[in-house]
Order: structure tokens, then sequence, then C-alpha cells
């Protein structure tokens, strides 16, 4: 996946469920193979059978939170981070209360306003813990603030974060950095190719 070959990619992860399919991790990957691809409704519906296999699982979660901000479904984002935050180990009172501010962030700002929020507490995030670099960079991007989120690529270069950046060139949460030199620039000293942007289907 990360050198670009989606189907490819797809075609091992069925294998990968095949082999072992009561593996949460491994049918989770095949959903978020299914974006990367940008074949949403396969993606989803993995999810949706994943979360079936174990409801408390917390990945699946994260991961279907991301699949529906990218669909532009984010009244139904909004409780999918609360129940990650919650099974990640955060106190129903703080899941709340970040719930309850990206609401009111989408309802006044709309889209430009959620994402406004999801930086705040990412960045908030950051502050009391290491890494996580790559997750600030990404918010920005989604945002479409290209300069802050190339500044913080460079952050997550410098620390290394290896797993993340490896998806850098086909995740389609980067898709607002393409077209842009810098982009181009920091996929080669990765040593990932250049791809085009797959255009999603929901």
């Amino acid at each position: 996946m990360p050198m670009g070959l989606r189907a490819e990619a797809i075609a091992e992860m069925k294998k990968a469920v095949e082999l072992d399919p009561l593996s949460l991790p491994i049918n989770n990957f095949l959903g978020e193979s299914y974006v990367l691809a940008g074949d949403y409704a396969a993606a989803y519906q993995q999810f949706q059978q994943t979360i079936a296999m174990d409801p408390n699982f917390p990945l699946v979660h994260a991961y279907m939170a991301d699949l529906l901000e990218l669909m532009g479904r984010f009244d139904d984002a909004i409780p999918e981070r609360e129940r990650t935050a919650l099974l990640f180990g955060k106190s129903e009172q703080e899941s709340t209360e970040m719930a309850a501010r990206l609401r009111s962030a989408l309802k006044s700002g709309g889209v430009a306003g959620f994402w406004k929020e999801r930086v705040a507490q990412d960045l908030h995030a950051k502050q009391t813990s290491r890494g996580g670099f790559v997750v600030i960079a990404r918010d920005y991007a989604l945002a479409g603030e290209r300069d802050l989120a190339f500044e913080w690529l460079e952050k997550s270069i410098e620390a290394r974060e290896g797993q993340d950046l490896t998806l850098l060139a086909v995740d389609p949460m980067w898709n607002n950095l393409h077209g842009d030199p810098r982009y181009g620039s920091l996929l080669r000293r990765i040593g990932l190719p250049e791809v085009v942007p797959v255009q999603h289907q929901n």
C-alpha cells in the first residue's frame, strides 16, 4: 500500500482475513485498505463488520471516525470520536465534553470550525504525550492549512514517526497537499513514490 499498489494490497489483506478471520486488527486494516483505495462504501461495511465482532475494539472506532470525516459525515463522526476516547481510557466526562465542543464548533463554524476544534484538541493531547506530530499535520492538511501541515510533517520526519508516514503517498487525508512541490520533495526524502490521488466512491 505505501508504494501505491492499492489493488495488490487489498488482495493481500483479503488473504490475511481468510487465514485469520477472527483477527480484529486484520479485519480493521482491510477496512483501512479500502479507505486508502478510495472505496469508502466497502470500507464502511468492513468497519461495521469489525465493530460487530467486538464493539469494544478501540482502533476500529478511530478508523471509522476518520472515514466518516472523509465522507463529510461530521455529525456521525463525532459519536465515534467520543467512543474512541472512552475506549482508549478517557473518562466519560472528558469524552462527552470533547464531543460537545466538536458539535458546538461544527454548528457555529461549519467544517472549518470543526477542524479548528480538532486541531485544538489534538494540540492539547500532544502536550501530555510524546510524538503525535503527524496527527497535527493531518488535521492541518484536512483543514486546508498547507503551510502548517508541512511544518508539522517536518517535525514528524525529524521524530521518525515511521508507520504513519509510510502512508503519506496514498492516504486521502493528505489529498490537499497534492500538487504542492513540497509534497513531492517530502515523499522523495522518505523514499515513497508520488502516486495519483484516489477519487473516492461513497
